[in-house]
């Protein structure tokens, strides 16, 4: 395949709002309230903290800010919720081993995580499979991957691109060109899911696909002519249409 993941992906994205709730229209009044119900605790100091955790992280994208509030509700309430936000925050600047250690406490806290958040469930274990890919636990990385994806996280280009690269890596071709296929129906612009699609129809002898992706790649891409991905491409191109 043309393009392996990089850590920009992740690093230069805005925070995601699980659930299906725009947190980025919300109030602070709103975002407390949620935080209360959601929580359903009785430490007020704790709820605070996550409520400021949410606002900084979700409306102000203040990641330090947030970092503050989750570290403190996480020294109240030493749950699944505070260590997912924990994590996100650190895999967002690329503290890949720091997020790693927090994620994985998160998907282990059955009884408090899964009952009240069951919207951040699938995310957590995405993110969780992203941390292993960008730490080179391949082997590690599929099993969380396929479990968010089970659990209906099906809408992130970039859960199909790591698959894809993991059912590849293993000779296991249906389902690289099953995540391929889906990944750029979510998303027809995803530059690396669009030209390993194309790869993929070469290895595979399926010309005319090929030929159609890897073309889409040229129209859409920002990298340059003298890019050696765009360069491979062009070379497969002229060899494809021969």
């Amino acid at each position: 395949m043309s393009i392996t993941l990089s850590c920009a992906t992740l690093t230069s994205a805005e925070p995601t709002e699980p659930g299906g709730i725009n947190w980025g229209e919300l109030t602070e009044e709103e975002i407390f309230e949620i935080s209360k119900k959601l929580v359903e605790m009785k430490n007020e100091l704790y709820v605070e903290d996550a409520t400021k955790g949410f606002k900084a992280y979700y409306i102000d994208k203040d990641m330090e800010q947030a970092k503050k509030h989750w570290s403190n509700a996480r020294l109240l309430q030493d749950n699944g919720l505070t260590n997912y936000q924990l994590g996100s925050i650190y895999l967002i600047e690329g503290n890949f081993k720091q997020a790693l250690d927090y994620f994985e406490v998160a998907v282990k806290d059955k009884d408090y995580f899964f009952k009240y958040y069951p919207q951040f469930i699938p995310i957590t274990y995405a993110r969780l499979g992203y941390t292993y890919w960008f730490l080179d636990r391949l082997e590690e990385t599929q099993a969380p991957l396929e479990k968010a994806l089970e659990l209906g996280y099906n809408d992130d280009p970039l859960l199909f691109h790591v698959l894809s690269i993991a059912y590849y890596n293993k000779g296991m071709m249906d389902k690289t060109l099953e995540m391929l296929e889906r990944g750029v129906a979510v998303d027809p612009n995803y530059e690396p899911l669009v030209v390993n699609l194309g790869d993929t129809y070469k290895e595979l002898g399926q010309k005319e696909k090929a030929i159609i992706y890897l073309t889409r790649f040229l129209a859409i891409t920002e990298r340059p002519d003298d890019d050696p991905v765009v360069q491979a491409v062009k070379k497969d191109l002229e060899e494809l249409k021969k």
